[in-house]
């Protein structure tokens, strides 16, 4: 594949993978409208913190197979090791399987033995959380298969765009006909069924997969025999899922426990608002992991480092219009959309995108390092970022309340992409960075 053809590459999957995810970023802000006026406040907030609480249970439970199905699939379909990739998907359900239902069963105890203030206040929810748990584990290891296959447009819509355009769907017709009856519980009971109808689709080009494997004989599928090395790559891979959701969680609470819940208000806002910036990096991302992976197993590092120069192009453009965006008109999107109320969150929110720009600045550094079998450094620097991070939310939360933590936020970010970004360059010889746009024309 030559400079010409990685480029059309990107151009042509990136921009349907930047469509699959404006389609579920809309999808969900119009649930949440829909739900904001047809709920009582106290029901909607129930239904937000049951749908958080399974999207975290479930990246638990994945243990990084994920990550692991896409690299590993990615690399062998070069050599068409279809015998090699069954093994691993194998093995992959089987243990996921074990680690979901395991948690499943621990949660159900804990519901049916203990007298908890939670249960009892979630009670009509908890068997649909106990439900939609596995349904997500599934969808998404079924989209990392497609992932590693190159079908990634359509895995990024089976698993970040599917599920939410038939709960918004069906919940506004629901809302139309039932009107005063609408309930939390009712809306998530449509989100279950909406992930199980989504399982069922996902199912569906697997089938088209299927074929290529007709010639496999099972008698040859050799799965136990790799499975310390498996085990090894799956361990680094469950500890970054663990970090992630706890980088993602603990500034909030620590925030709320050292601080004001109106201070928690002004973050979360700032959170949501800046996650625009990197947009463009992850519809990016997203397709160019496993070409990453096959490439570096092809030694190809020539069309890896174009592949990576103009995907940092791309969403570096994004990333500065973006940016740029909030910066001049940030405060007037808090108090159109959120209220006067929230124009505090401005400052923060600016932090929070001058720490996201330059993490679109470093480039694809996590999926370099998780695609070329690095995932144990990424797993320590990742550990690290989120010590440094609740160090830093604990010394400054008290004091600069949202400002503190977007601060910490921002800096142990910085430190994730700096680690990284230099560990490539010894590594790899590659840089994924913008400050390497000047030298690219000797790649093409």
């Amino acid at each position: 594949m030559n400079s010409f053809n990685l480029k059309g590459f990107i151009l042509k999957k990136g921009s349907g993978s930047f469509l699959v995810q404006f389609i579920a970023a809309l999808s969900g802000v119009l649930l949440s409208m829909l739900l904001a006026n047809n709920l009582s406040p106290d029901e909607f907030g129930k239904f937000y913190f049951c749908l958080s609480l399974v999207l975290v249970i479930a990246l638990i439970c994945q243990i990084g197979t994920p990550l692991f199905l896409t690299k590993e699939i990615s690399v062998l379909e070069i050599d068409k090791k279809y015998t090699g990739i069954i093994s691993r998907i194998i093995y992959s359900f089987s243990i996921t399987s074990f680690i979901t239902l395991l948690g499943i069963f621990i949660l159900f105890i804990l519901i049916k033995k203990f007298e908890i203030t939670f249960f009892s206040e979630y009670s009509s929810f908890i068997y649909l959380i106990l439900l939609s748990i596995p349904l997500i584990v599934f969808i998404n290891i079924i989209a990392s298969i497609y992932r590693g296959f190159g079908y990634v447009v359509y895995a990024i819509f089976i698993d970040g765009c599917l599920g939410l355009l038939l709960t918004l769907f069906s919940s506004f017709l629901v809302i139309n006909n039932f009107g005063n009856e609408i309930t939390g519980p009712l809306i998530f009971r449509l989100y279950t069924l909406s992930l199980f109808i989504a399982l069922i689709i996902s199912l569906g080009p697997a089938l088209a997969l299927k074929n290529k494997n007709r010639y496999i004989s099972f008698r040859k599928l050799k799965i136990y025999e790799n499975v310390k090395s498996w085990n090894k790559s799956l361990f680094y891979f469950a500890i970054m899922s663990i970090a992630v959701v706890a980088n993602d969680h603990l500034s909030l609470l620590i925030l709320g426990i050292l601080n004001t819940h109106v201070e928690v208000g002004y973050f979360k806002i700032a959170i949501q608002l800046s996650l625009i910036v990197i947009f463009g990096l992850n519809a990016i991302n997203s397709i160019i992991g496993p070409k990453i992976a096959s490439l570096y197993a092809e030694k190809r590092f020539h069309d890896l480092q174009i592949l990576l120069t103009y995907s940092v192009k791309f969403s570096f453009i994004y990333a500065l219009l973006a940016t740029a965006t909030i910066y001049f008109i940030g405060r007037i999107i808090i108090n159109y959309f959120f209220g006067d109320q929230y124009s505090y969150a401005y400052l923060p929110l600016l932090i929070l995108c001058i720490g996201q720009f330059f993490n679109v600045c470093f480039g694809s550094v996590g999926w370099i390092v998780n695609m070329t079998g690095r995932e144990d450094y990424s797993a320590k620097i990742l550990v690290l970022s989120l010590l440094i991070n609740v160090l830093l939310t604990l010394s400054l939360a008290p004091s600069f309340g949202s400002i503190g933590v977007a601060i910490s936020a921002a800096l142990s970010l910085l430190f994730w992409n700096v680690a990284l970004y230099r560990f490539i360059l010894k590594e790899f010889n590659l840089n994924p960075s913008i400050f390497y746009i000047l030298n690219t024309q000797k790649y093409e």
